[in-house]
């Protein structure tokens, strides 16, 4: 097995297109000779040797991103996963052409050269190793990582849209990772539209930072399953999180409620944790923003803890880190016969309750000197602190919409895996984040009010656990 991970394979877009399987858009070999000679194409976690390596995503945008979408994962679409034609029994120059695939000398599609028709992906050369998620052990492969970094050591904006598949990535994953800083930024962004998505062991990092600056990171849910720390480890997603290199920059997690089934799920949820060089305006800034469409709000399932580092910190001078919510209305909430709207699930600490969960986090927001008491909340602008009890304000259509935010609350399920909901309670019932309906007005009543409300949380690290995560069904 290969015990480690020299150079990265890098995102070239020589295929001059946006497909992640077409191996012509990765830096490894490009080469295919008739008969066989050194050259291979590779994809990865390959590197140029065959071994398993970071995967970095870091050019740009092009001519080669046709649709805006910047870099495609979606085997269920890309013309260069798979090639349904061809069977065992084809035959190039003499030699078999599986057996040519299974060692990484022939094409993925043979056709771009030859004029033939060749294997999928399936069957290419993949390093030796194995990841293990909640449910199964993989070979590396197609869609088994090693790392994933978006946004390293550039000022440079990266996207990547993950379409469909099944995605399980072994080791560190930073999106938004370093190069930044005020007025030269950087941005690393995801955007899940469906497909399955895990990391099991490894955090999930929205902006990190190195020598060479700080990075923001986006993750854009909008559907299918993304499953966090599922068999062992601490803090989650990490929301600006830094490192002794000094805090992340501003990053975002955005939460939608898409119509299909699917989930958030993670260990821990954690905002803003390295307080060195934070300034709480570009760097050491967390958002999560949720929106309310399709009915409702999807709460982020949350196995352990939710830490909110929020204010002057106790440890660094001058240091401030700021946890921030926005929730954003697509469209108007349903309301009472007293315009009261629906009451809001945010994020369910202690999912399961099976590790005993709670909100921590530290900072001082209004100056008592205690760093212990404001594990709260932000608005959007980082002007306004929602504690227990204050009002949260959105508006939509020429109306405003008030709820109370409680970090006491409760939500329960029907079908956890499919997010669906079943009731949500009020302060004083447990340990979730909800938003519970107050009442609603015209716009031209109240003056004043910012339009989108806005609110932020965070996550923080909780006991490492070395044994397998039990996965819920409904």
């Amino acid at each position: 097995m290969a015990l480690s991970a020299p150079a990265a394979v890098s995102w070239d877009a020589e295929g001059e297109s946006n497909w992640w399987f077409d191996y012509f858009n990765w830096s490894t070999p490009d080469e295919v000779t008739d008969p066989p000679g050194p050259g291979f194409p590779l994809l990865p976690p390959n590197n140029n040797a065959g071994d398993f390596t970071d995967i970095q995503i870091n050019m740009g945008s092009g001519a080669w991103d046709v649709t805006g979408e910047g870099v495609v994962f979606d085997p269920d679409n890309d013309p260069f996963y798979t090639n349904p034609d061809v069977n065992e029994s084809n035959l190039v120059e003499g030699g078999d052409f599986l057996a040519l695939q299974q060692q990484g000398k022939s094409a993925a599609n043979w056709n771009r050269q030859y004029g033939e028709t060749g294997y999928g992906v399936e069957e290419l050369y993949y390093p030796s190793g194995t990841v293990t998620g909640a449910d199964e052990t993989r070979d590396y492969g197609p869609q088994t990582l090693y790392r994933l970094y978006m946004s390293r050591n550039t000022t440079n904006s990266n996207k990547l849209t993950i379409k469909s598949g099944n995605i399980l990535i072994g080791s560190t994953t930073i999106i938004g990772r370093s190069g930044g800083s005020i007025g030269n930024e950087n941005l690393g962004m995801i955007v899940q539209e469906g497909g399955y998505v895990e990391l099991p062991s490894s955090t999930l990092d929205l902006g990190q930072s190195e020598d060479s600056g700080y990075g923001n990171g986006i993750y854009d849910y909008r559907g299918g399953s993304l499953y966090v720390q599922s068999v062992s480890g601490s803090q989650g997603i990490r929301v600006s999180a830094g490192r002794s290199s000094g805090a992340g920059g501003a990053s975002k997690f955005i939460m939608h409620n898409p119509d299909g089934g699917g989930f958030v799920r993670t260990f821990d949820f954690t905002i803003a944790s390295t307080d060195d060089g934070a300034d709480g305006v570009n760097t050491g800034v967390g958002t999560v923003e949720f929106h309310f469409e399709n009915g409702g709000t999807r709460p982020i399932q949350v196995q352990n803890n939710l830490t909110l580092n929020n204010g002057a910190d106790d440890d660094t001078e001058g240091s401030v880190r700021s946890s921030r919510l926005n929730l954003v209305l697509n469209e108007a909430p349903s309301v009472d016969g007293g315009g009261v709207p629906q009451d809001l699930p945010l994020f369910d600490v202690d999912f399961e309750s099976l590790f005993g969960g709670t909100i921590n986090g530290t900072g001082d927001l209004n100056g008592d000197m205690d760093f212990a008491n404001d594990q709260i909340f932000s608005s959007a602008d980082g002007l306004t602190n929602y504690y227990e009890g204050d009002t949260v304000s959105a508006v939509f259509g020429g109306t405003k919409y008030d709820w109370t935010i409680t970090y006491t609350g409760d939500i329960s399920w029907t079908d956890v895996d499919n997010s669906v909901v079943g009731t949500v309670l009020g302060a004083g019932t447990g340990t979730d984040v909800v938003l519970i309906g107050l009442g609603s007005a015209p716009v031209a009543a109240a003056a004043g009010v910012p339009e989108p409300g806005a609110i932020v949380l965070a996550v923080s690290a909780g006991l490492i656990l070395l044994g397998s995560r039990r996965r819920r069904t409904a």
